[in-house]
């Protein structure tokens, strides 16, 4: 028998019906619904819940789910030449209170007790022991955020961290310890929808191209001398019939110290991992993607990509790209991986 993913062994599923207050109503329609194809009732697929992101720290598992709450697991992964499975133990599940709009990030500081969440464009904090809300007065909430990363120079079991804050036309970076506060602000001419940080230097991907700023040359000799344009982010463009076809969401994501990697399409429907320093010089060689990735995250020294038809790809990056693994799984829509996230002891899929 097919070995289950990490997401089913641990008890999530594709689909599953919210409580509210409207219960009764959808048990009406559930009970009429034996001759329905359900996939194809609106109602019912409004109210399916999916995991929209995944973070982990030491035993936990934080899970983001489209309806705008966390639900925190316990965990114990037996060997992985075991064949036991997982034991997991639900803690809490608790409700953003953020109009049920979907987690889209979370990012665990283990020593300042914090969990970041971006959530419907509203960046909160809470704290990563039982999640409760983190009062205003040390963490604001902050609103308008297109996307967000954490400095990867420092140990995230620190106890203080950068972040980088993605706004309108606008980047923000926040030291956060025992409280947050503000300590970097550049005003810049295009709404980001990716980026990453190490040090001082970030990589975003904005509406025009990618980019790294130096954010030490920006303070000291303005946007214009700590800009540097790489190359130019998938613009939206017409099928045969007219339709306008929008790309996929531009992704960046740091692989060294100083070295970021940024996807880009080619000529032949396939994509392209370009590494580059702060400086924009290539290194190491392009990694070649058989489609865009659905998630990608790097683990010293692998990429792992996860494609929209649920296949895995693992990159050894260390000289000339090249995939070392493949994980494909002839399995239905609902069971295939979507997501990636990086912990202590590997990677988890979800």
């Amino acid at each position: 028998p097919r070995r289950q993913s990490l997401s089913q062994r641990l008890g999530f599923q594709a689909t599953e019906r919210i409580q509210s207050d409207n219960d009764d109503t959808a048990s009406q329609a559930s009970e009429g619904a034996d001759s329905v194809d359900r996939s194809s009732s609106p109602a019912l697929r409004a109210r399916a819940i999916r995991v929209e992101c995944v973070e982990m720290c030491g035993t936990n598992v934080y899970v983001g789910t489209s309806h705008g709450h966390i639900v925190q697991y316990t965990i114990n992964v037996p060997e992985l030449t075991s064949d036991k499975e997982p034991e997991r133990v639900c803690v809490q599940s608790v409700d953003l209170k953020l109009g049920g709009k979907r987690v889209e990030q979370l990012i665990a500081l283990p020593m300042l007790n914090r969990l970041v969440v971006l959530c419907g464009s509203t960046l909160v904090f809470y704290t990563l022991s039982d999640l409760r809300a983190v009062s205003s007065n040390s963490a604001p909430t902050i609103k308008g955020v297109s996307c967000v990363a954490c400095d990867e120079r420092v140990d995230r079991t620190s106890n203080g961290v950068l972040l980088c804050v993605a706004r309108m036309r606008e980047i923000s970076v926040y030291f956060v310890g025992a409280d947050v506060r503000l300590e970097q602000q550049v005003m810049i001419e295009y709404s980001v929808a990716s980026l990453c940080m190490y040090g001082n230097y970030v990589c975003l991907a904005d509406t025009q191209t990618y980019k790294v700023l130096d954010l030490a040359r920006i303070r000291s000799s303005g946007l214009d001398q700590g800009q540097l344009e790489l190359l130019p982010t998938q613009q939206p463009r017409r099928d045969e019939a007219g339709r306008v076809v929008r790309p996929p969401r531009p992704r960046t994501l740091v692989v060294g110290p100083n070295e970021f990697m940024f996807l880009t399409a080619s000529g032949d429907d396939t994509t392209l991992g370009v590494i580059v320093t702060a400086r924009g010089e290539a290194l190491r060689g392009t990694l070649q993607f058989p489609a865009y990735p659905v998630s990608i995250v790097y683990d010293e020294p692998h990429v792992i990509a996860v494609f929209a038809t649920g296949r895995i790809d693992v990159y050894d990056t260390r000289s000339e790209p090249r995939v070392v693994q493949s994980v494909v799984g002839d399995v239905p829509d609902l069971m295939r991986v979507r997501r990636a996230c990086v912990c202590a002891g590997g990677w988890v899929s979800t």
